[in-house]
């Protein structure tokens, strides 16, 4: 128990030290119009240079690695505060969505914006190729409770980002619950059902305090050589431990070297507390 609850506030801190990206996904719709209806909501917080991300879908079965599909962001820019689209057709949202104000101007067409019910999602921070929040298991996500074909999922208000998909923080509205929805069916527009679009809201992204001066870089990531070098913008580096997913520490240096011995460590995930002065940086390593 001990152990466990050690790790949710590891994680907790962690999550937290993520929202200085101020990108989040929010939303995962599969819409029952076709491909037209698929599309992902994406909230920016405070101004985000866009230039910098991508969205990586993953596949059925298939493993981030060697099947994630990259989607690029670039076309958005630099955005503040506001919600933004990745979709497969405007007119059709337009249609079912007549009162969200999806627009030319707030959203991009992308054929990779391809998902069935069974799919995740990354954001990721292409320097350092880092995982800033995750919609979707790791595995094929058919008959899996979080599994939403014919549906979608939603971020509940007041967290994420988080690189590790955490369930509790979605809610998942029931598979097939838009079968029969939508102007496409002869139904009302499928905003009558899906209501969470623009909606959602975190109060943590308002009054956070981020670290936004303390750039690091950890790499490789995956880690596949037995070392992890640590990149920080002055040599004020005083300490670095590393927790594996249980919350346990497997590895503590004071006033270490930029170069870390991790050999000793198992393959897996693993949580980097980087200790710069007085303060402390979360990032999360693969080693393999």
């Amino acid at each position: 128990m001990a152990k466990n609850y050690i790790f949710l506030v590891l994680l907790c801190v962690f999550s937290l030290s993520g929202y200085a990206q101020q990108l989040v996904i929010t939303n995962v719709v599969d819409g029952s119009c076709g491909n037209t209806s698929k599309f992902v909501e994406l909230y920016v917080s405070g101004t985000v240079d866009l230039n910098n991300y991508k969205l990586v879908r993953r596949s059925n079965a298939g493993t981030w690695a060697d099947d994630g599909v990259d989607i690029d962001l670039s076309a958005f820019n630099t955005r503040t505060d506001e919600f933004i689209y990745l979709i497969r057709d405007l007119a059709t949202l337009n249609t079912e969505f007549p009162n969200e104000n999806i627009s030319d101007s707030n959203s991009e067409v992308s054929d990779d914006i391809s998902h069935n019910g069974n799919d995740s999602y990354r954001l990721v921070e292409i320097a350092g190729d880092v995982v800033i929040d995750q919609f979707g298991g790791d595995t094929d996500g058919t008959g899996e409770t979080w599994e939403y074909s014919d549906s979608w999922g939603s971020r509940n208000n007041d967290v994420g980002p988080n690189p590790v998909f955490t369930e509790s923080e979605w809610t998942f509205h029931g598979v097939d619950v838009l079968d029969t929805e939508g102007d496409c069916n002869g139904a009302d527009p499928l905003e009558n059902t899906v209501t969470t679009i623009g909606e959602y809201s975190n109060v943590n992204l308002a009054t956070q305090t981020f670290h936004k001066n303390l750039k690091i870089s950890l790499y490789p990531n995956p880690v596949t050589s037995g070392f992890l070098t640590i990149e920080t913008p002055s040599n004020t580096l005083t300490k670095i431990e590393i927790f594996n997913v249980l919350g346990k520490r497997v590895l503590i240096e004071n006033n270490p070297a930029d170069k870390i011995d991790v050999s000793l460590l198992k393959s897996g995930v693993y949580i980097v507390s980087v200790g710069i002065g007085e303060e402390n940086i979360y990032k999360r390593i693969i080693i393999k």
